[in-house]
């Protein structure tokens, strides 16, 4: 491709990087800095580790992928998401979120902790997922 016609894509490409809020989650602005060696994140020092951070609509879990990735999610979950039910949390293997908190045991949503991507039950759609950025010291959290 001519130079102009790479930084067209570019540009589309970013574009198409915007969370995709379903139905009933609202649209909360995000933009968050992370020091990474702070002792309040040291979880997030190792390769698998999670922070839960105020932000969005319900709170956000950030999960350290890689040495460079990081994934951070909405905890408004998109298969129940009225009233003050229909908050996400890890369950206690560490692998997945899960709605259960509602006295009736929410709607039981189950997500990968690593891809956002619903695993069983009555979601239509995966949790949002929040951009991240990385540059060894700093993590920014943002939509």
């Amino acid at each position: 491709f001519p130079s102009h016609d790479r930084g067209s894509l570019l540009f589309f490409g970013l574009l198409g990087c915007t969370p995709s809020y379903p139905p009933g989650i609202p649209r909360v602005p995000v933009d968050v800095s992370l020091y990474v060696f702070d002792p309040q994140f040291v979880d997030l020092q190792a390769v698998g580790g999670l922070a839960i951070i105020p932000g969005g609509s319900k709170g956000i879990l950030v999960y350290r992928v890689s040495v460079d990735q990081f994934n951070a999610y909405e905890l408004h979950c998109p298969g129940n998401h009225t009233g003050n039910c229909g908050k996400v949390s890890l369950e206690l293997n560490g692998f997945y979120l899960t709605d259960l908190d509602c006295p009736n045991n929410g709607c039981g949503s189950r997500f990968n902790i690593i891809t956002g991507g619903l695993e069983s039950g009555p979601s239509q759609y995966p949790l949002v997922r929040y951009k991240t950025a990385f540059d060894g010291v700093v993590l920014r959290v943002f939509d």
